[in-house]
């Protein structure tokens, strides 16, 4: 469960920003993991832009090989099925 959640963890942080015109004020993440392995993930940003932008970019991490305890890999995939960003109307492409 360490693993998983360290996994998590880091594939939280990979905010992909270019020239950072802002700051962040505070960002929390919250993930609830389920008996099925199923998992929530709520972020919440607080940021002060120095320049007129539209937001920031987001990049989140669905593909990654899982080696087990005997070292074999095997691919894994992680499905994102809502995506959300209050009081903006927001769509996101899920296949």
């Amino acid at each position: 469960m360490n693993k998983v959640l360290l996994f998590l963890i880091t594939m939280m942080w990979s905010l992909t920003v270019g020239a950072q015109d802002f700051t962040v004020k505070n960002y929390s993440v919250e993930i609830m993991i389920n008996g099925k392995g199923y998992f929530d993930v709520v972020e919440n940003y607080d940021l002060n832009f120095d320049t007129y932008k539209h937001g920031i970019y987001r990049t989140i991490l669905t593909n990654y090989d899982l080696v087990d305890s005997a070292g074999k890999a095997s691919k894994r995939r992680i499905k994102i099925d809502n995506i959300e960003v209050p009081n903006h109307k927001f769509e996101a492409p899920f296949d």
